[in-house]
């Protein structure tokens, strides 16, 4: 008998102590999923969240798709179809480029603005001197 795998809902919790058959089952498949992409499974649309080979276990998280996204500016580095953000985009080398989305696996295309503010305090005022 083969062994299928298990698509489950996320619970970090559950998930690291191997509680497994405490997440929510969403689907059973014969071979390994492909996480790097986003599944549709019963008109729903998920991202992979984490996986043990071993005990051929997938979790993942019911997220929502912008099927058409435009270009928007955003103050996190945030993927324009799935909404997930990269909490490592600061560390980028390059001020532009194209990425794969670390999440859901779709391309996109960034640039980086930096802006400089800064915040002055008054601490003493210069003496006046009457001429």
């Amino acid at each position: 008998m083969i062994r299928m795998w298990q698509i489950r809902v996320y619970d970090p919790h559950h998930f690291w102590n191997k509680d497994y058959e405490k997440m929510p089952l969403v689907k059973e498949v014969e071979q390994e999923p492909d996480y790097k992409s986003i599944l549709q499974i019963d008109e729903k649309t998920y991202r992979w969240c984490a996986i043990s080979p071993a005990n051929k276990v997938l979790s993942v998280k019911q997220i929502a798709i912008n099927h058409d996204p435009e270009e928007e500016e955003f103050g996190e580095f945030k993927c324009p179809y799935c909404g997930s953000v990269d909490e490592g985009a600061c560390e980028r080398r390059d001020d532009e480029g194209t990425v794969q989305c670390e999440t859901c696996g779709s391309e996109i295309e960034y640039e980086r603005h930096v802006e400089i503010s800064y915040t002055v305090y008054p601490v003493k005022m210069a003496s006046i001197v009457k001429i």
